[in-house]
């Protein structure tokens, strides 16, 4: 009598359960207004900006929008984008788009504006390749990857040599979730993400935003009693710059 292989059923278990979770996931961010096309097109910069403490996006008529920004997140923004090419880029996304659509600025950031316009705001240069448009989707993706491997007992990536052809990996469980809110992710694209030496700096930024997300959630529910940092995710930022060297 052939031996049943319970195995491979616990396994398609586990891989629907994990697509169910994802799916479920992807609803919620529906919900309170984060589209597809919302994660697709979001970058780093502009996620960065709006978990900055001190700073609020102020939506204008015809879907166009503003900064508001206090006097301390000014100040801490200005000296921080001296140091960290992030913080740079949070700070030219301030006082480009209200300068362009004639917006308060704080004093702190008016001098910066002028001088970013000048080309003489002494910020931190960048090094190494550039920051994909669509961090957040790339960063969700991967945050949902390694969710589902723990959360499930997946591989995090296909076993190619499986005889059977199964594709039941922590990523594939993700690609299928995506696929119903019409969010296209290749698996190939989110296997590299995961594991491919070209992608560890985008890793390692990934990990210090959603740990510092992760951070401000126990904050709020009250599980952390650590007080919100006014420099926002910046200190996390500078950490993994700090332990990259």
């Amino acid at each position: 009598m052939p031996k049943t292989d319970h195995s491979s059923e616990k396994n398609e278990s586990d891989y629907q359960r994990a697509v169910l979770a994802a799916r479920e996931w992807l609803d919620e961010l529906q919900s309170i207004g984060v589209t597809s096309e919302i994660l697709s097109n979001s970058s780093f910069t502009h996620f960065l900006t709006l978990t900055t403490p001190g700073i609020r996006r102020i939506a204008k008529e015809g879907g166009q929008f503003v900064y508001e920004i206090d006097d301390l997140a000014a100040a801490n923004l200005c000296g921080a984008a001296q140091r960290l090419p992030e913080a740079y880029d949070v700070l030219r996304e301030v006082c480009t788009t209200n300068v362009f659509h004639g917006a308060v600025l704080p004093a702190h950031c008016r001098m910066a504006a002028s001088q970013i316009i000048r080309g003489s705001f002494p910020n931190a240069k960048r090094t190494g390749p550039p920051i994909g448009g669509n961090f957040v989707m790339r960063m969700l993706a991967y945050n949902g990857a390694k969710y589902c491997r723990d959360a499930f007992q997946l591989t995090l990536t296909r076993n190619e040599e499986r005889s059977d052809g199964l594709r039941l990996s922590a990523c594939d469980a993700v690609v299928e979730a995506a696929k119903s809110q019409e969010i296209h992710i290749e698996y190939k694209n989110l296997a590299d993400w995961c594991l491919a030496k070209k992608f560890l700096g985008f890793r390692e930024r990934a990990d210090a935003i959603m740990g510092y997300a992760h951070d401000l959630e126990l904050v709020r529910v009250g599980a952390l009693k650590q007080p919100n940092s006014p420099f926002g995710p910046f200190p996390a930022i500078g950490h993994m710059r700090t332990n990259r060297k």
